[in-house]
């Protein structure tokens, strides 16, 4: 049974997603930097993140919102889950009725399909869905600079996606094992790239393995 100590960050899931690395120096070791892109993000989310519920007539917008799954072992907030009440849909105690849920997650920046924001996405659902005992079938990515939402399709391939995710991050923690560097095009904007350091780091790895390697033959 997992406790809310021991439940990973919905966040942690993006983070994953977007590189392993990343999101086990965050984990483990309590690293972050903002750069220009946290930081315009964070100002954009400042008006979403304000735990409020607004009504109108049949349908309604929770801002802010926890949730948890106790088997997947996640927890965190929804940015925004739209309510459409629904006789035939769950019942959400903070409304007093039934509703279907349509879960929304605020992005910075322009429209664009990133696995890591339908990874995380998708896990707030499947938390949504164990909470109330009701099935979600899809959800959205609002990017805030362009204004637009796309929609999400909450399909087994990336709930899946999800499970494995998490299987992974537990298995980070569990190990206290921060994932081995691989450089690619996202660091040049990952703003804890100077903490990771991962061109340096790749080639010592890369070094250290050729002298393994070395004296294994000279051996042979």
């Amino acid at each position: 049974m997992n406790s809310e100590y021991d439940s990973i960050s919905l966040s942690l899931l993006s983070q994953y997603y977007f590189c392993p690395r990343r999101a086990g120096l965050i984990m483990l070791e309590q690293v972050w930097e903002d750069n220009e892109y946290t930081v315009s993000g964070t100002m954009e989310h400042e008006n979403v993140h304000n735990e409020h519920i607004e009504k109108r007539g049949e349908q309604a917008k929770i801002y802010d919102m926890y949730v948890s799954s106790e088997k997947l072992g996640v927890s965190g907030m929804c940015d925004c889950v739209e309510a459409q009440l629904d006789e035939n849909g769950a019942y959400i105690p903070a409304l007093d009725g039934k509703y279907n849920l349509f879960p929304i997650e605020y992005k910075h920046g322009t429209v664009r399909n990133e696995t890591e924001y339908n990874a995380q996405l998708c896990a707030q659902a499947m938390c949504m869905e164990e909470m109330f005992g009701c099935k979600i079938k899809n959800g959205a990515i609002f990017y805030i600079t362009a204004h637009r939402r796309v929609d999400v399709q909450f399909n087994d391939s990336l709930r899946n996606m999800v499970t494995e995710g998490i299987k992974a991050l537990q298995n980070i923690r569990d190990k206290m094992r921060v994932p081995k560097p691989e450089y690619s095009a996202k660091c040049q904007k990952c703003s804890i790239a100077e903490i990771c350091c991962p061109k340096i780091k790749s080639s010592a790895l890369d070094y250290m393995k050729s002298i393994v390697n070395d004296c294994c033959r000279t051996e042979e």
